[in-house]
């Protein structure tokens, strides 16, 4: 039923088994324990039967109940734990679907005749955990049984003292019955809880009953005690609408190798030797320990010479402080008296700057004057040249009778 997959490429969040996780201690010996003694316990039930395994998981028990069963669906919330299902357990009467509690993803009614749900109702809330009743008794036969399982609140509270944190709603014993009793006229209760017991059995083929004994330390010896003094971890029913529950088989799961046992014994063993490694070093550290003790009493001795010396600079401080006040004081005063010379140097440098812009604007002004000087200076030039040159012309003209005297008498021709 198995096909070749990397394990590998699914890892666990604390919310659901997976089965080839390593049983380092003793809390993950009884998961696995927990979680494959349900299954083999239904199998009782499963040949050629029709099944639903709802919160299915990595689908290890889907494919424990379909070697006998005619069909199995395993259902899951979590899309990558369903494809990794349908790439590990592969067979004609396996099949993995995407679904949740709250609506089954199955159409019609009363289609399986056996239902599995374990350790599912305390992930839901109480309102959730109603509506997964009702999808059973809407898809399970009426000659059909339902197998469900839930922790013991009481035990999980009261004795281990844990709080799961995927858990939303965990039940007691009568909180359980009262919720299936809505849809289930007919239940068979049943307790689970691993402990430590001896196995005396037949070597033949022969099936046969257990006496069964149940011992408590009393004292300095182990007594007998009543059978029903154990208290169980988890709470299991078989539950059915219409048929009357007959005598149904107890189911005891036994590690025939102890694999689990003796991997879990080595990390015992394992942590016996470090504690005691850890125990070599911590007295090794108290003898350290000791060796610096003497030393810090020398050096409380050296700090108390060192507290006084710092007692005394302290002193020198504050002194140093109260004078360095005072120069503030005198450095506040003088810088406000610097404020006041500074205000009146900008007055007085505004006033130059007004007396400045009077003076560019007069000497704006000079320059005016003497570019119209200059030009007038031109122009009486001109004029000058022009009256000399008509003055030159004139003298010609009026000179020219004299000058024709002159050349007769003279005798020099005609001028």
């Amino acid at each position: 039923m198995k096909t070749n997959f990397d394990n590998n490429e699914l890892f666990g969040n604390g919310e659901r088994y997976i089965p080839w996780l390593p049983a380092e201690d003793i809390g993950t010996i009884f998961m696995h324990f927990d979680h494959l003694g349900r299954y083999h316990f239904a199998k009782q039930f499963s040949k050629d039967k029709v099944i639903l395994d709802l919160a299915c998981g990595e689908g290890y028990g889907t494919n424990i109940l379909a070697h006998e069963a005619k069909k199995v669906i395993g259902i899951d919330i979590s899309q990558e734990t369903v494809n990794f299902a349908k790439g590990k357990y592969a067979h004609i009467n396996l099949e993995f679907i995407l679904g949740n509690g709250r609506e089954i993803p199955v159409e019609g009614k009363e289609i399986f005749d056996l239902i599995c749900s374990f350790e599912t109702l305390e992930h839901l809330n109480e309102d959730d955990q109603v509506l997964m009743i009702n999808e059973f008794e809407r898809l399970l036969k009426p000659d059909g049984l339902l197998i469900i399982s839930t922790p013991n609140h009481h035990y999980t509270h009261n004795i281990l003292k844990y709080d799961n944190p995927h858990h939303y709603k965990e039940l007691g014993f009568n909180e359980f019955g009262e919720l299936l009793s809505a849809k289930f006229s007919y239940r068979a209760f049943f307790g689970q809880r691993n402990y430590f017991s001896n196995q005396i059995a037949k070597l033949d083929e022969m099936k046969c009953s257990y006496i069964e004994t149940v011992l408590i330390k009393g004292g300095e010896a182990y007594i007998d005690t009543r059978i029903n003094s154990k208290i169980p971890q988890n709470y299991l029913c078989i539950a059915s609408k219409k048929n009357k529950l007959m005598d149904i088989n107890s189911a005891l799961l036994i590690d025939s190798e102890n694999t689990l046992v003796a991997t879990a014994e080595y990390h015992i063993y394992k942590n016996i030797f470090e504690n005691k490694e850890l125990q070599r070093q911590v007295n090794d550290l108290q003898n350290r320990h000791s060796l610096q003790t003497e030393h810090v009493e020398g050096l409380q001795l050296k700090i108390e010479d060192l507290n006084a010396f710092i007692t005394n600079v302290q002193s020198n401080i504050e002194e140093q402080l109260n004078y360095n006040e005072d120069l503030k004081n005198r450095l506040n005063i003088q810088t406000a008296h610097t404020d006041e010379l500074q205000a009146r140097l900008d007055i007085q440098t505004a006033q130059t700057d007004e007396l400045q812009a009077q003076l560019d604007i007069q000497t704006t002004n000079a320059n005016g004057l003497q570019a119209q000087l200059d030009a007038q200076l031109v122009h009486a030039y001109k004029l000058q040249i022009i009256i000399n040159n008509i003055t030159s012309s004139i003298i010609w003209r009026v000179t020219k009778p004299l000058r024709m005297v002159r050349q007769l008498f003279s005798g020099k021709g005609t001028i």
